[in-house]
């Protein structure tokens, strides 16, 4: 189980890792178009 965490946690970290990257850069247009697609892909409140 905890092998199985420990994979999950990783692959998580790597799929979203160019995302968060994306928030952290210093344009602002970037910023807000990556908060805005990771809001509708990962964010969405079940319909």
């Amino acid at each position: 189980e905890a092998v199985m965490e420990a994979l999950s946690r990783g692959l998580t970290q790597k799929m979203l890792h160019g995302a968060m990257a994306e928030l952290h850069t210093a344009d602002p247009t970037a910023r807000e178009r990556a908060s805005s697609a990771i809001q509708h892909f990962f964010l969405r409140k079940e319909r």
